[in-house]
């Protein structure tokens, strides 16, 4: 049961760190004018809810694990 929790707890460690990522590019796609303003605030607000997604699950497993 512990290793199942730790698997999921790295999986939503290595998404959070992909989403990280996604930020950056997004950042830099606006900075070079690859993209504009709606686009980028679009795909920001997107990856801002995802992220929420992975915080709650984070702390559903966390809360799980200390049972």
């Amino acid at each position: 049961y512990d290793s199942l929790i730790d698997e999921k707890e790295q999986k939503l460690n290595e998404i959070d760190a992909n989403l990280n990522t996604q930020r950056i590019y997004i950042r830099i796609m606006k900075k070079q004018k690859w993209t504009d303003e709606k686009n980028f605030n679009i795909a920001m607000e997107k990856i801002y809810e995802i992220g929420k997604i992975i915080g709650g699950l984070a702390k559903y497993y966390a809360k799980d694990y200390k049972k």
